[in-house]
């Protein structure tokens, strides 16, 4: 029978390689070099996938088609506030036109 594993010991078969396996410790995380490779490894599988894919010649419907044509809107109109808000209007108040202050008595 299969021990189980529990939120503890997620992984079971790296404990059975590693007699002094503990989870959350140095040991039991990937180093940012493997991390890297597995990247890169997925990536390329990714690129090579989309390079030797033939095409489907599939019929894409209308609602599909707006579906897909409204989201693109909808992303670029995101991207575009969020360089208003983000940039460009706080640059324009930190180096807009200073109003004269006014004193106590409402005079300028």
């Amino acid at each position: 029978m299969k021990p189980v594993p529990t939120r503890a010991d997620p992984h079971p078969a790296l404990r059975a390689r590693k007699p002094g396996f503990q989870p959350g410790t140095r040991d039991s995380t990937m180093s940012l070099q493997a991390c890297r490779s597995a990247m890169v490894g997925r990536a390329l599988i990714a690129f090579v996938s989309v390079v030797i894919a033939d095409p489907a010649f599939a019929y894409v419907g209308p609602g599909a088609g707006l579906t897909a044509i409204g989201t693109m809107v909808a992303v670029i109109a995101a991207l575009v506030l969020a360089v208003v808000g983000f940039v460009w209007y706080p640059l324009k108040r930190a180096f807009g036109k200073k109003r004269p202050a006014e004193t106590k008595d409402g005079s300028k």
